[in-house]
């Protein structure tokens, strides 16, 4: 059970507040005025309290409150505790209510906005109806729409319509200049193909703020997080204004800095996380991931892993240790292949000898070039970064959940 509180000044006109469940977007309760009663002081202020029974989910909590009658600015005699003016959702129960925090993981999509005028486009495909998360922060100088400078939206290629879309009314103060504005929004995607896009002007952009930076400056741009199946979601194509486009199916290397060919010629596709060993995927920036796995007889397992190698030095590598620590096998030492995009992108698709075992997979990053950091052009085939270990023929596999 949750228990919601509101304290305010009367409620159902000046004071509001919902309980919303997402993606759905059904309010599981919203204060109204017949069931409040007084909570002291002046007669304006008054309280009305629920318990609900919430299945467990992602919730939206919103209230509004009057203007002229609040905390340090009171225009009557507060009430009895204005410590609880507003809205409270509370639980007996520890860590039954937690807040929810999209960037303890890494984004499946994420445009970084660093150059000015600029409009940046990602193509992608769903194949079930996924929730998911969108987190934008852009410029928003006035209270309208026309105004904007820099902002994104999603749209449906199939119809045209924009399912979602950054407007001023949506948005939030994002810190730092007022013209920082942030949105947030969950949504369901239907099966289908989708475009994210993302536009700036000639100034005031993350890669050089002509004004106050916004609390969090590297996450000026927009970025979207699955709230489902992760497979659900394959990104086709990334492009930029000026055309140039990179596809993680086919996407011709550059000339000039990848030796010319097909990077993705001959690439093989990364296989289903599902049934897996192990999977780390879609490493982003400054990660050591590690994820446990079993095998109760000696066999053979297969890894596909991927990762960047310039020359003799790695910066983004997966390894496998046994319980004791002991590295035994490691990209740093076997045989790579061209993984798509640059030469600095390499590919580990093989398979490799275990006794039986417990067994730790590993995947390191550094801080630029990985999953969501990749330049237009600099992405390899079919967009895969990290690693996943599957079963072999002769091994007997059991999946450890510990990480």
């Amino acid at each position: 059970p949750v228990v919601v509180r509101l304290v305010g000044s009367e409620i159902g006109t000046n004071s509001r507040a919902t309980l919303v469940r997402l993606p759905e977007r059904t309010v599981v309760w919203a204060a109204a005025a017949a069931t409040s009663r007084p909570a002291g002081g002046a007669a304006r202020n008054r309280v009305v309290e629920a318990t609900l029974a919430l299945a467990p989910g992602l919730y939206e909590a919103e209230s509004h409150t009057s203007a002229d009658h609040r905390p340090e600015r009171w225009a009557q005699t507060p009430p009895d505790d204005p410590r609880a003016w507003g809205l409270t959702v509370s639980s007996a129960e520890t860590g039954a209510i937690v807040p929810f925090d999209a960037w303890r993981r890494t984004p499946t999509i994420r445009y970084e906005a660093r150059a000015p005028d600029t409009e940046h486009v990602v193509a992608f495909t769903v194949s079930e109806a996924l929730p998911v998360f969108i987190d934008a922060t852009g410029e928003i100088t006035g209270d309208s729409d026309g105004s904007r400078a820099d902002y994104g939206w999603i749209a449906n290629e199939a119809t045209g319509e924009r399912v979602w879309e950054m407007r001023r009314a949506e948005t939030v103060p994002a810190g730092g200049a007022d013209k920082n504005r942030r949105a947030e929004r969950v949504l369901t995607l239907a099966p289908g193909r989708y475009t994210l896009h993302y536009v700036t002007d000639g100034s005031h952009h993350g890669g050089d703020f002509n004004s106050d930076t916004p609390t969090f400056p590297d996450r000026y741009g927009v970025a979207l997080f699955t709230l489902g199946n992760d497979s659900a979601l394959t990104v086709t194509a990334r492009r930029d204004a000026s055309g140039g486009e990179s596809s993680p199916e086919s996407r011709p290397d550059d000339a000039a800095g990848n030796g010319g060919g097909s990077a993705d010629a001959g690439v093989p596709a990364p296989p289903s996380t599902e049934g897996s060993l192990a999977s780390i995927v879609r490493v982003g920036s400054g990660a050591n991931e590690s994820e446990r796995f079993r095998l109760d007889a000696s066999g053979t397992v297969r890894v596909y892993a991927s990762g960047e190698r310039l020359g003799d030095s790695w910066y983004d590598w997966a390894e496998i240790e046994d319980e004791r620590g002991e590295v035994v096998w490691s990209m740093k030492t076997a045989r790579t292949q061209r993984a798509g995009g640059p030469e600095k992108n390499v590919l580990f698709n093989g398979t490799v000898d275990l006794d039986a075992g417990t067994y730790r997979l590993t995947v390191t990053t550094d801080g630029s070039h990985n999953y969501g950091n990749f330049a237009a052009d600099d992405a390899p085939a079919h967009n895969f970064w990290g690693a996943i270990v599957t079963p072999g023929d002769t091994a007997t596999p059991r999946r450890d959940r510990r990480r």
